[in-house]
């Protein structure tokens, strides 16, 4: 018996891990979207995209952008990928897998934050401004109930640039 269009579709939506939010086409080769297994951690529970989703405006073209933590085809390694509304997509960062257990991202809206050289937890390096000023969204990367920082871009197509908020 054929299943019809809708079976077929809750199949492959709970063979995948698919949430009721959009996942886009895996990007990067060598990159895979995370599965609810990945994010079963409880702090998670508190956001619809369970930290591992943020969206905004991240490169100033006024159109929505998309960064995401992903594993690798392996396992073995943690990324954040952004894709941007241009079409282009950007490995931003890579770590051991384990940082997947108390890592998570956010979308940081634009405005003025205090970094946290700026708060005192340390001196400020060359590039390390004591307060950031950020006019379109950042991607907030923070370690749950600890450290904290933003990837965002200076000025239209650049690099992402990091910077500390908390320590």
């Amino acid at each position: 018996m054929k299943p019809s269009s809708f079976t077929a579709t809750l199949l492959l939506a709970l063979w995948s891990g698919a949430s009721a939010q959009r996942i886009p086409k895996s990007p990067s080769r060598g990159w895979k979207v995370l599965t609810a297994s990945d994010l079963d951690e409880d702090w998670r529970k508190q956001s619809p995209t369970r930290f591992a989703v943020a969206r905004g405006d991240f490169d100033g073209d006024g159109k929505p952008d998309e960064a995401r933590l992903m594993l690798s085809r392996a396992g073995k390694r943690l990324a954040l990928v952004v894709r941007l509304s241009t079409g282009g997509e950007r490995v931003i960062e890579e770590w051991d897998r384990r940082a997947l257990k108390r890592h998570g991202v956010v979308t940081l809206p634009p405005g003025r934050y205090r970094t946290a050289c700026g708060k005192g937890y340390f001196e400020c390096g060359p590039r390390e401004p004591e307060e950031l000023v950020t006019r379109w969204d950042g991607i907030d990367f923070f370690y749950e109930e600890s450290a904290d920082g933003v990837y965002y871009m200076t000025k239209p197509g650049s690099d992402f640039v990091y910077i500390r908020l908390s320590d």
